[in-house]
C-alpha cells in the first residue's frame, strides 16, 4: 500500500491555520485529542514521506513549531481524508507500516523513516528487489533498489542506489535514481568509485567519465554499473 492523498492548507501560516482549525472542529472524541505528545510527532514525522510537495511545507513548519494543537489538527485532518468513516483505523493500519519501516532502518541519526532508505520504502512501497553489496574491494556498501512499477504516476522500471560515503557517516544515503522529482545525479557510479585505490580515477577529467562508464558496464570487479543496466 501506498498512502499519497494530502490536504490542502492554506499556505499562509500552516502552524496557525492547522491550529485554528483544530478549535472550529468537533475534536473532542477524536483519536488525536488525547494523543501522548511524543506520540503526535512520532506520528507526524512519519507523514513526512507520504505527504505531497505542495503541503510539505505545512507539516514541516508544525513539526518545527512543536505547536500539540497544530500537530493534533493536521493529524486528525490528514487521517479524515484518506477515510472519512474511520479515520482512526487508516492511522492504526499505516502506523504498523511506519513503525515496522522505522525498526528496519532506524539509524544514529534518526528515526528508520526519516533515513533515505526508510523515506523511499514508506513513499513507493517495497521494491520488486534488492541488490546488496557490503564488500565489493574497490566501492563502499551500497544498495539498489529496483520497482517494476511505482503506482502514483505509473512509472516503470524504476531504481535507486543508496551508499555509504564514509564510515562515519554508517548509514546508506540516496547517491541516484531515474525516478521522477529524486535526485538525479548523472555522474553516480564516479562518485562510487571514485574513491579507490586508483589516481586515474581519482584525477580523471570530465570528459573521461563516460568512458569510465563504459568501462564499468564490462566489469565484474566493479559490478554497481553492470548491476544497475541489467536491472529491467
Amino acid at each position: 500500500i501506498v498512502y499519497s492523498k494530502y490536504i490542502n492548507f492554506q499556505r499562509s501560516n500552516p502552524v496557525e491555520n492547522a491550529a485554528n482549525g483544530f478549535a472550529s472542529t468537533n475534536y473532542k472524541n477524536s483519536f488525536t485529542a488525547k494523543m501522548p505528545v511524543d506520540s503526535l510527532f512520532y506520528s507526524l514525522k512519519a507523514l513526512v514521506p507520504v505527504t505531497k510537495a505542495e503541503n510539505s511545507v505545512g507539516l514541516d513548519e508544525v513539526i518545527t513549531s512543536k505547536n500539540e494543537k497544530s500537530g493534533r489538527y493536521f493529524l486528525y485532518r490528514y487521517w479524515y481524508e484518506q477515510n472519512k468513516i474511520d479515520p482512526y483505523a487508516a492511522y492504526k493500519n499505516y502506523m504498523k507500516y511506519a513503525i515496522a519501516v522505522d525498526k528496519r532502518y532506524r539509524s544514529q541519526f534518526g528515526y528508520g523513516f526519516e533515513t533515505d532508505r526508510g523515506y523511499t520504502y514508506l513513499k513507493y512501497g517495497m521494491p520488486s528487489e534488492v541488490i546488496t553489496r557490503e564488500s565489493e574491494p574497490t566501492a563502499p556498501p551500497y544498495e539498489i533498489w529496483f520497482y517494476d512499477r511505482i503506482e502514483q504516476d505509473d512509472q516503470r522500471n524504476i531504481k535507486f542506489i543508496f551508499y555509504i560515503p564514509s564510515l562515519a557517516h554508517n548509514d546508506y544515503i540516496l547517491l541516484h535514481s531515474n525516478c521522477r522529482g529524486e535526485r538525479n545525479n548523472p555522474t553516480w557510479f564516479y562518485e562510487l568509485y571514485s574513491k579507490r585505490n586508483d589516481s586515474n580515477v581519482r584525477n580523471m577529467k570530465p570528459d573521461q567519465i563516460e568512458s569510465f562508464y563504459n568501462e564499468l558496464k564490462n566489469s565484474f570487479d566493479n559490478n554497481a554499473v553492470r548491476l544497475w543496466e541489467e536491472l529491467k
